[in-house]
């Protein structure tokens, strides 16, 4: 059956019209769904979501949620109509995704409240992402082998002298790359009274072919104590390699522009490409370091060893957690013990 524009209306919703009865005790119940309700996109309506929410619309969490409704959601749910978004639909969606399967349950999670927030406002009857038959897959469980403190400094060793600060950076404070490619000399407060400390405020991300800043990993900056032994290679690092005032979009190309003064950049004053840098920098140092180029050894096993030692050196997991910017100390647990 089809409505006078030619769309076809939710069965349900066909019911409620060839049922009078029905539809007016549902009235009375005040659990009618209009069938003209679910005619609003998903977009349209995660935007005033987002809108309704309670941090400002600038904030690292708005942009963060905002960003990944852009890129994961929106491409292929955002124009769909609310009434469509069914579980088959959406678990076809999630198939699709690219990413680790922790990334796809991330995304899921985000979806769950939008259409939640539609099934309160009267416009859908049901949050079809609560379906039985939608399943957000489980991540592998595998335990992570850290490499040691010869490995660090081997792959250390192999990059050539401005590069070197990765190494530092990511096995000393846990960053990760993209925090070390977007961190700017006003992050660091040296002199701060109780010690020195880094605030990890946004990072260097790749959107369309185009480099960003954005907020760190899910919108959450994060403070680390600056130990010495980082200090004084920070310090070095500077003064061999200036830090270099660097223009980027915020958030996504075309984006309000932002200056900072990257503490790495490229021999050309230029914020680094993570793919460049990951092709001509990190994989030939891991082969001179007789490391294999593998996904397990990317620069996020700089990130595992200085969790290994914080673990080691009897930091409690939920403090663990918190170093890196882990989300889920359950996570830290599981890998790291």
């Amino acid at each position: 059956m089809l409505e006078s524009g030619g769309e076809e209306l939710p069965v349900r919703s066909l019911v409620l019209l060839d049922d009078p009865g029905r539809h007016a005790e549902l009235v009375r119940r005040g659990t009618y769904i209009s069938p003209v309700a679910g005619k609003i996109t998903l977009r349209a309506f995660s935007e005033s979501w987002l809108a309704s929410r309670t941090f400002g619309p600038t904030t690292a969490e708005a942009t963060e949620l905002r960003l990944r409704l852009r890129l994961h959601i929106w491409p292929v749910l955002g124009g769909k109509l609310l009434s469509q978004v069914t579980p088959s639909v959406i678990q076809s969606w999630v198939r699709g995704l690219k990413g680790s399967a922790s990334s796809k349950k991330i995304m899921l999670t985000l979806l769950s409240p939008i259409l939640g927030a539609a099934v309160d406002d009267g416009l859908v009857a049901r949050n079809q992402t609560h379906a039985k038959s939608v399943k957000a897959p489980e991540p592998g469980k595998r335990k992570i082998e850290p490499w040691p403190a010869e490995q660090v400094a081997a792959g250390r060793a192999a990059l050539p002298g401005r590069f070197q600060i990765v190494c530092d950076l990511g096995s000393g404070l846990g960053m990760r790359q993209g925090e070390i490619l977007g961190l700017a000399t006003t992050d660091v407060e040296w002199l701060r009274k109780g010690g020195a400390v880094v605030h990890i405020r946004r990072q260097v991300r790749i959107v369309g072919r185009r480099m960003v800043f954005a907020p760190p990993k899910g919108g959450k900056e994060r403070d680390i104590s600056l130990p010495e032994s980082v200090a004084l290679a920070l310090a070095a690092h500077l003064e061999e390699y200036p830090a270099r005032p660097v223009t980027l979009p915020w958030l996504e190309p075309g984006g309000q522009p932002v200056t900072v003064a990257l503490v790495l950049t490229s021999a050309i004053g230029k914020a680094v490409n993570r793919n460049s840098f990951n092709t001509f920098q990190w994989k030939p140092a891991l082969g001179k370091a007789g490391t294999p180029a593998s996904r397990d050894n990317g620069t996020h096993a700089l990130r595992h060893h200085f969790a290994s030692v914080l673990l080691h050196g009897g930091v409690d997991v939920r403090a663990l957690a918190e170093y890196p910017g882990h989300s889920d100390p359950g996570f830290t647990l599981r890998a790291y013990t």
